[in-house]
């Protein structure tokens, strides 16, 4: 029997394209302004509401920025104000003191403090600063922000002393940052709303979306079987294989949210068959005593990129994999699908000439939606000795 040399199966992990529709700069995850009376004049409340995409620490704080009139003395005497656009008219602060907004927090403590409210000039707006009282507020925190109460409110802008011709509502952008304790900028976004109109409020939401690879800790209990090695989020370590005809075990997880209408889909591939160094796998069939692993053919010797089947038998040599729902039910198909205890598919093969296999799928936004991929191994004991490698390419966008 030959002794297989040492050798590791690298896995790398193809970043996947990020699309944005939004018009803004924004990075929080998401956020809005909710306007009590939306009319011209009229005082009303603003209930500002942010998700952070950054970790505000123990000494950062949040700067909200308003509209306000170009004029100097007259941003806050309690009389709306006007003028001929919108960038140049703005809120009136009504005298707000700290005392009059209030702050609560989902996913963080609630140590937050008022600190200056600073009105506008002729050429800077209304500033109202909220800053970490002690620790930090972590990333994926919601940050409610209620400026103005029953004693006093913002008033919002007169109508415009040039109109618009066409009789649309005017907007208004207020703008939110998070900071650290140096003052740097780490989210922000522009927030529009409607004064006047029949609309009462216009947010922008960042189109939202990430995807990951992470590793599964050795001897982890995952598609109905136990893993023999740890993975990372870009590599497979087999480590020697001097076992014929024994299955090796390992896996990955994916995760998936977005926040996207249609949802999701993730693919992969593999730019060849596992392969020794400076050879390449010609075509999708290949013979044990070639130097390649071959992709598996199951028990039944019919799985295919886009078909499975049961593969229990380590004499049936070669590489695959299997997939289980973690989190939500979007993987393509299941470890104990159809009675079985193992099934298992190919890698779509590049080389080969074939197309990328959907993995994982949704048509809906979602917040997590997770799958393990289980990669399964075996040889023959005429397989050639040396160090083989392929890699896998995983896709991930949004759907539209």
């Amino acid at each position: 029997m030959t002794k297989l040399v040492s050798f590791i199966f690298l896995l790398i992990a193809a970043l996947f394209l990020i699309k944005s529709s939004s018009a803004f700069p924004a990075n929080f995850i998401s956020g809005s302004d909710t306007l009590e009376n939306p009319k011209h004049i009229e005082p009303s409340v603003h209930t500002l509401v942010f998700t952070l995409s950054k970790t505000v620490p123990h000494d950062g704080d949040m700067l909200i920025t308003i509209p306000a009139v170009d004029a100097t003395g007259q941003g806050n005497n309690g009389v709306a104000d006007t003028a001929s656009t919108t960038q140049a008219n703005g809120f009136d602060l009504n005298n707000l003191m700290a005392s009059n907004v209030t702050i609560s927090s989902n996913g963080c403590e609630n140590n937050w403090g008022v600190g200056a409210i600073t009105e506008g000039t002729a050429t800077t707006d209304h500033k109202i600063r909220i800053y970490r009282v002690t620790d930090s507020c972590a990333a994926g925190a919601t940050i409610t922000v209620v400026i103005g109460d029953q004693s006093r409110k913002l008033l919002n802008p007169a109508p415009l002393s040039t109109p618009s011709a066409d009789g649309k509502a005017d907007i208004y952008t207020l703008h939110v940052r998070s900071r650290n304790g140096s003052g740097e900028k780490l989210d922000q976004l522009d927030v529009r709303v409607a004064i006047g109109g029949p609309v009462t409020i216009s947010a922008t939401v960042a189109e939202t979306f990430s995807f990951t690879l992470a590793g599964v800790p050795n001897s982890s209990r995952i598609c109905g079987i136990q893993t023999d090695i740890a993975t990372t989020a870009s590599s497979i370590p087999w480590g020697n294989i001097d076992k014929p005809f024994s299955f090796k075990n390992a896996a990955q997880l994916m995760t998936v949210s977005t926040n996207t209408k249609d949802g999701y889909v993730v693919t992969v591939a593999e730019d060849d068959q596992l392969k020794r160094k400076n050879f390449n796998c010609q075509g999708a069939d290949l013979v044990p005593t070639s130097s390649c692993i071959s992709d598996t053919r199951c028990d039944d010797g019919v799985c295919t990129e886009s078909s499975g089947s049961n593969w229990n038998n380590p004499k049936t040599t070669g590489f695959g994999y299997s997939l289980e729902n973690t989190v939500g039910k979007d993987a393509t198909f299941s470890f104990n699908e159809k009675g079985g205890s193992f099934t298992s598919r190919q890698f779509a093969d590049i080389e080969a000439g074939e197309k990328s296999a959907v993995v994982l799928s949704g048509n809906s936004p979602t917040t997590g939606s997770a799958a393990a991929v289980c990669y399964r191994i075996s040889i023959s004991d005429i397989q050639p000795a040396g160090y083989y490698t392929n890699h896998l390419l995983y896709t991930a966008s949004p759907r539209f």
